[in-house]
């Protein structure tokens, strides 16, 4: 899993050479929205609620899941509102998907500084 994400099905977050992003995924389909590529040597791919050509535009949302500094959790990041979800475990689907929810519904945890 290093070098760039060129192609990733929206839908599963499979990448062509079989790599699946799971909880991007589970997210995705929770909210909404698409699993898209991103240079994965850096940050992995995102969701994106929305489109790409209104990406200038309000209302387009772009979710990431991040490590917790200190555990082996991890957090969906909402960029527009610099919001954190509460902490969840790499592998538990359903808690990524509605710590997703919360951060749609605006009930951040924490917030970056």
């Amino acid at each position: 899993m290093t070098g760039e994400t060129h192609k990733i099905d929206p839908i599963t977050g499979e990448e062509p050479d079989g790599t699946v992003w799971r909880l991007h995924a589970a997210i995705a389909k929770a909210v909404g929205g698409t699993v898209q590529p991103f240079d994965n040597q850096y940050q992995g791919p995102y969701v994106l609620v929305g489109t790409e050509y209104d990406k200038y535009e309000r209302g387009v949302i772009r979710l990431w899941i991040i490590p917790v500094a200190t555990t082996a959790d991890v957090q969906v990041y909402r960029e527009d509102t610099d919001s954190l979800s509460s902490p969840f475990k790499w592998d538990d689907d359903a808690k990524a998907a509605k710590a997703a929810l919360s951060l749609m519904e605006g009930e951040a945890t924490g917030c970056r500084e």
